[in-house]
């Protein structure tokens, strides 16, 4: 028997798009995987959008709709979201449209999963193993080596006076299950510090959009290799994240951030793990804690404490399995555990297996015999 795809004509695709740049980041890796091209719509939402998007399920009420992009014909006849405030969004458009649009979701929908035509998630989430869900070992990326080598030829000349190997450290933040305190940063600091001076090379520091105040100054203390320290909250200085993709000959990653953990992943280049959460990182726990947790918005609490406690079982969350997953695979090592400093090349499955399942819901595949 051989299979036959018929041809197709290009879908309309809308990628809905909102304020988390990991959600976007995935949503456009499909889009523009896809082939087909896409219009961006750019969604912002009111401050108490939970509410109406709970209560109605596919409503536009809880978006801004002066600041959204336009919705309206002609309808697309695919659309590609991610995050829960976007759902209403998406379902309301496949509405309109006379319940012809396809809808695919990114991660893990608070709606059934019944409503969406294609479910893309990872081993974090509880989703069910049904026809309309495809699970991934990693959330989709847009790291490829086109990127890596063009984001190379900018900053080398900017990383030539340190020696190498080049060690990055990518700092996320806070999380449900884990809380940076000053003596595991510290550890994470002194850890990395070691590892550069045992190779006669220098770090890559870089915080990001969650870390807490006070990170950076924290690290400072513990490095005393050569290095490059980026704040975030820098907004006079080009953010170097790509330059250390790029050029970096290995990675520590704290643990919360899968996305940063994803891209690391994909230059197929050695990643550590650390984990604040963890007792073998999280430093002298005596040591007093100058690291200002800041609590989150009354509603982001609300809305955890919905999902975690009212909530069915797909709505919860364990990262830990896409770590543990990875370790088997020794895709990535622990911070502080002895090794080999080897590293499986990511390939781009994940990404080929979803871009077969999307075009599966427009391009009908037939069998014929030889």
């Amino acid at each position: 028997m051989k299979s036959k795809k018929e041809p197709c004509n290009a879908p309309i695709v809308w990628t809905l798009l909102g304020q988390k740049a990991g959600d976007n980041n995935q949503v456009l890796a499909l889009a523009e995987s896809l082939g087909w091209g896409w219009i961006e719509k750019h969604m912002r939402y009111i401050s108490m959008e939970l509410i109406p998007n709970r209560l109605l399920k596919v409503t536009l009420l809880g978006l801004k709709r002066a600041q959204s992009d336009e919705l309206g014909p002609p309808w697309p006849d695919l659309v590609i979201s991610a995050g829960r405030r976007n759902e209403p969004v998406a379902r309301w458009i496949k509405k309109q449209s006379g319940g012809r649009c396809r809808l695919v979701h990114i991660g893990r929908p608070w709606a059934r999963p019944k409503h969406f035509d294609l479910i893309v998630t990872t081993p974090q989430y509880d989703l069910p193993k049904t026809s309309n869900v495809l699970y991934n070992e990693l959330p989709l990326h847009r790291i490829d080596q086109q990127k890596l080598e063009t984001a190379a030829q900018h900053w080398r000349p900017q990383f030539a006076h340190l020696p190498q190997p080049w060690i990055a450290v990518l700092v996320g933040g806070n999380s449900s299950t884990s809380q940076f305190t000053t003596a595991g940063l510290r550890y994470l600091a002194s850890t990395a510090n070691a590892i550069a001076a045992s190779k006669n090379g220098s770090l890559l520091v870089t915080t990001s959009a969650r870390s807490p105040k006070g990170t950076l100054d924290v690290m400072k203390k513990e490095i005393t290799v050569p290095a490059l320290l980026f704040d975030y909250n820098d907004r006079d200085t080009a953010n170097p994240y790509f330059g250390f993709l790029a050029l970096a000959d290995s990675f520590i990653v704290t643990a919360e951030s899968i996305s940063m953990l994803t891209e690391s992943c994909a230059t197929g280049k050695p990643v550590y793990l650390y984990d604040p959460s963890r007792k073998e990182h999280a430093g002298d726990t005596s040591e007093p804690n100058y690291i200002t947790i800041e609590p989150p918005p009354p509603l982001r609490r609300l809305g955890t404490w919905l999902r975690n406690h009212l909530g069915p079982k797909r709505l919860r969350r364990d990262i830990s399995r896409i770590h543990a997953n990875l370790i088997q695979q020794k895709r990535i090592l622990l911070l502080g555990d002895s090794g080999n400093e080897t590293a499986l090349s990511m390939n781009d499955d994940d990404l080929k297996n979803t871009v077969r399942r999307v075009r599966e819901l427009f391009c009908k595949t037939e069998n014929d015999s030889d």
